[in-house]
């Protein structure tokens, strides 16, 4: 009986990370990231969001319900304008995308090993994957 390494079920994985990051749906992905990156409005409107949720942490936390409300008004308003940029959903769309890849690939790999190991159910349903 042969035994397997550590290393080179690592170097496996290594090889089906590769081809993962080689599909197109990923390299679409990757694309929209970066276009996300460099878009100076959306970064804006990420960095002012951030800013707001803080506020709105210590607003809580100090109780104060009028400048609670106005940050939950600031808020709703800024992510309205964030989701209303067609690049953002379609940057959401390609994530979700990849998401469903990623546990399909999975679930793939789990049923492999379930024809020879018995797995816990409760503990795959533990490692769940998202961007």
């Amino acid at each position: 009986m042969s035994s397997i390494k550590k290393e080179d079920i690592l170097k496996q994985t290594q090889k089906l990370a590769k081809l993962i990051s080689e599909q197109e749906e990923i390299k679409v992905y990757q694309i929209a990231e970066k276009k996300i990156q460099n878009h100076e409005r959306i970064q804006e409107l990420i960095r002012l969001i951030k800013i707001k949720q803080q506020e709105l942490v210590n607003a809580k936390h100090f109780r104060k319900p009028n400048y609670i409300q106005y940050l939950e008004e600031t808020l709703d308003t800024l992510n309205a304008e964030l989701h209303s940029i067609p690049l953002v959903h379609q940057y959401q769309q390609y994530q979700s995308e990849i998401n469903q890849y990623l546990q399909f690939v999975i679930l793939l790999i789990k049923n492999e090993l379930e024809k020879t190991l018995p797995l816990d159910d409760d503990l795959s349903k533990n490692y769940r994957f998202t961007l």
